[in-house]
């Protein structure tokens, strides 16, 4: 049965690895492996919750993995009707896999949100932290914390999953190329 992943072969395991002989600055294999070498930072976006937290709340982003990415695309496939999907429900449920944490900035001072169990993430904590819900109410989802932090505005909330979609699909910082965009340089 396939389960329509590839299979990558390896080197034998009793071959001898031969170190790779280093290339000549400024030669194409040098410039591909300054390439590969930025290609592997890790990558963080903060994007600001805005509304009446103005530029005093961010949410810090990273890339989806792609064993993460599998499950959030899994977790879309069992819906039978397209027409079921909520676009921003399935935006929030993005922000909530790519959230590293939530960072707030007042009057020149930075803090992460975190408490005695660590860092908070787009969680039920954040919501028990910011009081966005009453102490006698139930454990809220990730959804419904997303949907208390942006004051239930869902245009609010498509335009910062908008903001995050577009910074995933290319990742890097301002003057970077993003992975697999041609160079605009001939040569």
């Amino acid at each position: 049965m396939s389960t329509g992943r590839v299979q990558l072969r390896t080197a034998e395991p009793d071959a001898v690895e031969t170190p790779a002989a280093a290339p000549t600055p400024g030669s194409v294999v040098a410039r591909l492996r300054a390439n590969a070498q930025a290609q592997q930072r890790t990558r963080t976006k903060e994007l600001p919750v805005g509304g009446e937290f103005g530029d005093q709340l961010f949410i810090k982003y990273g890339v989806l993995q792609p064993d993460e990415m599998d499950r959030f695309v899994a977790s879309r496939q069992g819906v039978r009707n397209i027409a079921d999907i909520s676009a921003t429900s399935v935006t929030m449920d993005m922000m909530a896999r790519a959230c590293i944490c939530l960072i707030g900035r007042v009057d020149g001072e930075e803090e992460v949100l975190q408490d005695d169990q660590g860092v908070i993430k787009l969680e039920d904590r954040l919501a028990r932290m910011l009081e966005l819900r009453a102490p006698d109410e139930p454990v809220l989802t990730s959804y419904d914390v997303i949907n208390r932090l942006f004051g239930r505005n869902g245009a609010a909330i498509t335009k910062h999953g908008d903001d995050l979609t577009e910074w995933m699909v290319n990742p890097t910082s301002e003057g970077e190329k993003s992975p697999g965009e041609p160079s605009d340089e001939s040569g």
